[in-house]
């Protein structure tokens, strides 16, 4: 035990970050506009046109071939019907947003649909999705779900967990992770926009490609921006 607090005591960790505020209450409009996302639908995102009167920003880029295609973004909306037939043409939507959290676990992801919720499809990706979201839900149903997702993006402790989580089931070791854990915190708290201590541990710990893949995307997306303001 006393080695074990002892390799503790010598890294910076979670608790020497901010706890955010998850006051479930309408986030401002420059708030809101910090965080582009990213819309994956083969149709027009009808919605999009009255929530960009709210502040949010959208990109819209229709199907996708490839899962590096939303790396960059820090939330997904993921439609259910019509895309991902280049990955599974029968559970469509439900395999792309499984794909996004395993390769890119710091993006927040959200089912939407016209389908019932009852529906083989959203069952699955519901399983998986941060949120599910109905394609008709009124303004204060889209705004209370967008603000929550902003939420959870914004909470640099929970991204982490959600990368730890991963780099746990990719069987990382206990020192190599207090280790990026320690980077990651001092990454944050330091507000600038190179984070090459990060990725150096990550390349010189003989991490797995995964492991790299995915500290490389939290390095590259607009999460880490929107933690330092740059």
């Amino acid at each position: 035990m006393k080695l074990t607090l002892g390799l503790i005591s010598r890294y910076r960790t979670l608790a020497d970050l901010p706890v955010a505020n998850t006051t479930a209450q309408a986030l401002p409009k420059d708030r809101r506009a910090r965080f582009e996302i990213c819309v994956v639908d083969d149709q027009s995102f009808d919605a999009g046109r009255t929530l960009k009167n709210f502040g949010y920003r959208f990109a819209e880029i229709g199907d996708i071939k490839k899962i590096d295609e939303v790396s960059t973004y820090p939330i997904v909306l993921c439609d259910l019907m019509g895309v991902g037939l280049n990955f599974d043409d029968r559970k469509q939507g439900a395999t792309l947003i499984r794909e996004i959290r395993h390769n890119y676990p710091s993006i927040m992801v959200a089912a939407y649909s016209g389908a019932s919720a009852s529906s083989e499809q959203a069952k699955a990706a519901i399983a998986l999705a941060d949120k599910f979201i109905k394609k008709d839900a009124d303004n204060d149903e889209w705004t209370q779900a967008l603000d929550s997702l902003i939420r959870d993006a914004s909470d640099q402790r929970k991204i982490w967990l959600r990368i730890r989580r991963s780099l746990v089931d990719d069987g990382i070791d206990t020192k190599a992770l207090l280790i990026l854990e320690d980077a990651y915190v001092i990454s944050v708290l330091s507000g600038k926009s190179n984070f090459g201590d990060l990725t150096e541990v990550a390349t010189k710990r003989g991490l797995s490609k995964f492991a790299v893949d995915v500290i490389n995307g939290l390095v590259s997306s607009a999460i880490f921006r929107a933690f330092t303001g740059s």
